[in-house]
Order: C-alpha cells, then sequence, then structure tokens
C-alpha cells in the first residue's frame, strides 16, 4: 500500500514539472468566485482554478487552463462585460438583466 501512494506521489510530481507554465503579470490577473481569470489582450480571458509561484513570477499549469467541450485543444474563451464586470463566452451577449450594457 505504501509503494502504491509513493508511486502515485511520484506520478503527480512527475506531471507537474512536465506541465508547460504559463507566466502572467499580476495586472493580468482577476480572482473571482473561486477561479482566476487570466487577461490576453483586447478584453479576452482564460479561466483557471489554480495559480502558483516560482522564482520567475505567478504561473498557471497549461493543462488546468478550461477548454472548450467540443475541441479540447482550444482554450475556452471569455469577454468581461465593462458595464457589470461579469464574464461570458466569446460571441455571447451580456445576459445580467440588471447591467446597462449596451452589449445585449
Amino acid at each position: 500500500m505504501k509503494n502504491k501512494f509513493i508511486l502515485s506521489l511520484l506520478f503527480c510530481i512527475a506531471s507537474l514539472s512536465a506541465s508547460e507554465k504559463i507566466y502572467i503579470d499580476d495586472d493580468q490577473l482577476e480572482h473571482k468566485s473561486n477561479c482566476f481569470h487570466i487577461h490576453q489582450g483586447n478584453n479576452v480571458w482564460l479561466e483557471t482554478k489554480s495559480v502558483h509561484r516560482d522564482s520567475t513570477g505567478l504561473f498557471a499549469l497549461e493543462v488546468n487552463i478550461l477548454r472548450c467541450k467540443n475541441l479540447t485543444s482550444e482554450y475556452k474563451k471569455t469577454w468581461k462585460c465593462p458595464y457589470c464586470f461579469q464574464y461570458w463566452p466569446i460571441g455571447t451577449a451580456c445576459k445580467n438583466p440588471d447591467c446597462p450594457s449596451s452589449y445585449k
């Protein structure tokens, strides 16, 4: 039993070190409702559940960034409404009924 645990732990550590790191500037990161949003420019945001820090800075593991359901190789991209600050899938209008947005 102990050997299986150690082997499992080593596998997890190896998979973490093998994952590509995506480094993030502090001003590109926003934490909202138990997830992190990473700004990519032009109001395009990626979502991840965890952010880490090493000697180089903040980063997210590439394998932890949410993907589109149909296309597992493409990241799920969202945009942030400039009025209510909620995130919506690219191509979807703001659906917040209390928002004064013209993006409906």
